[in-house]
């Protein structure tokens, strides 16, 4: 017996349709998708698995918010950089973003 190859997840997200707390917006494995709106208004979705997270922005160029690792037995670590202000901010550039 021959087995077929996994199917590729596909996630649709439109900007339109997020709402302000978090959604569901997708689960493979132990892969989770979490969309949710910054008070800002900025987008992002939130995947995670045992291992770490990122809070990644769709609509802003598929910025990395934020980024943090660790497994069992590892302690987690935030490997992003620090930024002058405590969410993204609604801007039409890419550097006033931060």
């Amino acid at each position: 017996m021959t087995s077929q190859p996994a199917r590729p997840a596909r996630v649709f997200l439109h900007n339109t349709s997020i709402p302000d707390g978090p959604q569901s917006v997708a689960e493979y494995g132990s892969l989770r998708a979490t969309s949710f709106r910054f008070a800002s208004g900025v987008t992002a979705v939130r995947l995670e698995n045992e291992l770490g997270a990122l809070v990644v922005l769709p609509f802003k160029g598929q910025q990395i918010w934020s980024a943090e690792f660790g497994g069992a037995g590892v302690e987690r670590r935030v490997l992003t950089w620090r930024s002058m202000v405590a969410e993204p901010q609604a801007s039409a550039d890419f550097l006033s973003t931060f």
